[in-house]
């Protein structure tokens, strides 16, 4: 297990080199899993598999691989299958408790009130109808100065630069008397806190659909046969035929001292690996060297949609915390 260890450990290096994402986290695993050619052959997108004897056993393989892959590790130390723990499970169970930030706490006010000054009885308000004015006298000034920045030439004689440098004053001046007459005369704060508040209930209405349209897809999915089933355990690959494709793949060799090294290494760092792991033994004295080619392979999952939590509007109630691999 020594050198299983430290091609861990280098692999780990190499991963850290060229990833420049912080957060991930790279986990070794324990136990073996080898997948023949022919397994990895019925992995590619279900549009590939041709044969119409493989279609049944690349949906079932894809199923079978799903699970072992989409297991949610029980330990922050490494990563094992865990049935019991699958991604799609718990992903399933934070949508059942997930809610919606402010939802509750007045945008149904704010509604009221932005159709109380942006429109009464269909029709727009005169305050919203001063508003525009206000805003298009500001735009025609805006135009002004552009039209005037345009115009300027470093080769102006020095007179006509100068005036050209008043004018702009003047123009600035004039946007800004515009700017103040519109927050005074013009309701502009009043306006613009009722249109943010429609845009607010926009936005909720956005999330509330994906939030409900990813639900049903669960829901329908789990009253569906196994070939409805294949779009939720269908898993992507990136590259699809990394299986066949030499692009990609690297070789590594290391030798006896170079593996000594890397274990050693890993040991020093043992917060990072359990001892159950590192107190595995084998016979490896007879070990000279280890070759062999390695590829970083993306996983996609078409189902998992991460939009749902990097919205602002995601809220979550629940005692344990999204990311602890419980939840």
């Amino acid at each position: 297990m020594k050198y299983y260890i430290a091609l861990y450990q280098k692999l780990k290096e190499i991963y850290f080199s060229e990833s420049s994402n912080e957060n991930d986290l790279v986990l070794i695993c324990p136990s073996l899993r080898l997948y023949e050619m022919e397994d990895l052959e019925l992995l590619k997108p279900q549009s590939l598999i041709t044969d119409p004897s493989k279609i049944a056993g690349s949906i079932l393989k894809k199923q079978q691989v799903s699970y072992e892959l989409n297991s949610l590790p029980s330990s922050d130390k490494y990563w094992d299958l865990n049935p019991n723990n699958t991604l799609f499970d718990s992903y399933r169970e934070i949508l059942n408790h997930a809610g919606v930030k402010e939802l509750e706490k007045g945008l149904e006010a704010l509604l009221a009130a932005g159709d109380e000054i942006l429109i009464r009885n269909g029709k727009d308000t005169p305050e919203y109808k001063v508003y525009i004015k206000h805003l298009k006298e500001y735009e025609k000034q805006l135009t002004f100065i552009e039209d005037h920045l345009v115009q300027v030439d470093e080769n102006m004689a020095e007179e006509d630069k100068k005036n050209w440098e008043d004018q702009l004053t003047l123009l600035n001046l004039r946007k800004d008397m515009i700017l103040a007459n519109w927050k005074v005369k013009g309701y502009k704060d009043v306006i613009e806190k009722a249109l943010q508040a429609q845009n607010k209930l926009s936005e909720t209405d956005r999330f509330l659909d994906l939030l409900q349209s990813v639900k049903n897809y669960f829901d329908a999915s789990e009253k569906t046969d196994v070939t409805a089933l294949s779009a939720i355990h269908d898993i992507h690959f990136i590259p699809y035929d990394f299986m066949e494709n030499e692009s990609g793949w690297n070789n590594l060799f290391l030798d006896k001292n170079e593996l000594e090294l890397l274990f050693t290494k890993a040991k020093e760092d043992s917060k990072q690996l359990p001892t159950q792991i590192l107190d595995i033994e084998y016979d490896e004295q007879y070990i000279e060297s280890v070759e062999f080619e390695y590829a970083f392979i993306h996983l996609k999952r078409g189902w998992f949609n991460k939009q749902i939590f990097n919205s602002t509007l995601f809220r979550w109630d629940e005692s344990q915390a999204v990311s602890d691999g419980k939840t």
